[in-house]
C-alpha cells in the first residue's frame, strides 16, 4: 500500500513539473499575472476539421471564414504579462506567435515599455458570445465596425493578440506603449493588422492594439510598404 502511494506522489510531481516546464504557471498581482501559481494545462490541438491552410499568412476577415470546428495546432500559454480580466482561453496563442510575442514584450519591458497581452485565441463559441454581448452592450453600429462575427475573426486562428497597458486606455494610439507597439511589433514577426485609413481593405476600423503574427519576413515588407495582409498576399 506505501509503495504504492509513493508510486502516485511521484508521479504527481512529475506531471507538476511538466506542466510548469511547458505552459509555465501565474499569479495575480494587482491588475497583473505573473508566472508563479499552477493554471488548467492547455493540450495541443489539431484542425484536421479545418478548411483553410493553417498557416502563418492564413487570411481571416469578413470574406474568408473558418470553419466553426477550426482549431489551431499548437495553443500555448506564452511567459508574458497579462491584463487581470483575461480568460485561460485568451491567454493562448499558436506556438510560434506566441514564442514571438514574448520576446516582443522582453524588449519592450528593457526599453521601459510595460505592455499587457489582453485577448488571444478565441474559440468560435466564445466569439459568437462577444458579438452578441457587444451588439446588447454597445449597439450595432460599433459592433459592426469593431467586432467580427463568430468564424470571421483573427483571434480563432490563434495569430492574433490583444495589447494594452496598465491602465488600459482607450485612447492607446497616443500612449507611449502604442506608440512603441507601432514602430517595433514588425521586428518581432507581428503588424498592426487593421491599419488607420485602411478601413475599407480590411473591413474593420483602426484597432492600434491588435497585432497579428505573420512571420518576421513578411512583417518586414508589409510594414516597409505600409500595406495591409490582404494586400500584401494580393501582390
Amino acid at each position: 500500500m506505501k509503495k504504492k502511494i509513493t508510486i502516485i506522489l511521484i508521479l504527481g510531481i512529475i506531471g507538476l513539473m511538466y506542466i510548469n516546464s511547458r505552459y509555465g504557471s501565474l499569479k495575480v498581482i494587482g491588475g497583473v499575472i505573473e508566472r508563479n501559481t499552477y493554471i488548467e494545462t492547455v493540450k495541443d490541438m489539431s484542425n484536421e476539421n479545418s478548411n483553410v491552410e493553417d498557416g502563418n499568412l492564413i487570411l481571416v476577415n469578413r470574406k474568408n471564414e473558418l470553419d466553426k470546428d477550426y482549431v489551431p495546432n499548437h495553443l500555448k500559454v506564452p511567459n508574458i504579462r497579462f491584463y487581470s480580466t483575461v480568460s485561460n482561453e485568451e491567454m493562448q496563442m499558436k506556438g510560434d506567435a506566441g514564442d514571438a510575442l514574448k520576446k516582443l514584450f522582453e524588449k519592450s519591458e528593457q526599453e521601459g515599455i510595460i505592455l499587457y497581452a489582453l485577448s488571444g485565441y478565441r474559440s468560435y463559441a466564445t466569439q459568437k458570445e462577444l458579438y452578441k454581448n457587444s451588439i446588447k452592450t454597445n449597439g450595432k453600429g460599433y459592433t459592426y465596425n469593431y467586432v467580427a462575427k463568430a468564424g470571421k475573426s483573427e483571434h480563432q486562428s490563434g495569430l492574433a493578440m490583444d495589447i494594452t497597458n496598465s491602465k488600459k486606455s482607450t485612447g492607446f494610439e497616443y500612449t507611449k506603449e502604442g506608440i512603441w507597439l507601432k514602430d517595433n511589433a514588425y521586428k518581432f514577426g507581428f503588424i498592426i493588422r487593421y491599419g488607420k485609413g485602411k478601413e475599407e481593405i480590411t473591413g474593420y476600423n483602426y484597432e492600434p492594439w491588435h497585432v497579428r503574427y505573420v512571420g518576421t519576413q513578411n512583417s518586414e515588407k508589409i510594414y516597409s510598404k505600409d500595406i495591409t495582409l490582404e494586400e500584401f498576399l494580393k501582390s
